[in-house]
């Protein structure tokens, strides 16, 4: 459950703060009692870990499998 509640905030924009919420936690609780909810600090460990290992599969499939790149930001 720990990843898919990352992925739903990473996926969802939602901010950290979110994990905090007593509405939250209560509907946590109704669908899994026994889950722990991590905190802030746990999820920015979580998260942390799934942007690095995205950061090196991107760079893995540029490497492998592009010739030429261009990258944009939208601002």
């Amino acid at each position: 459950l720990r990843k898919f509640l990352t992925d739903w905030i990473i996926d969802n924009l939602q901010p950290l703060y979110v994990i905090q919420n007593p509405s939250f936690h209560r509907l946590i609780s109704e669908l899994d009692s026994a889950f722990i909810i991590p905190d802030k600090k746990g999820i920015k460990k979580v998260i942390g870990n799934a942007y690095n290992y995205t950061l090196l599969a991107l760079i893995k499939k540029i490497k492998l499998k592009t010739k030429n790149v261009s990258l944009t930001t939208d601002m």
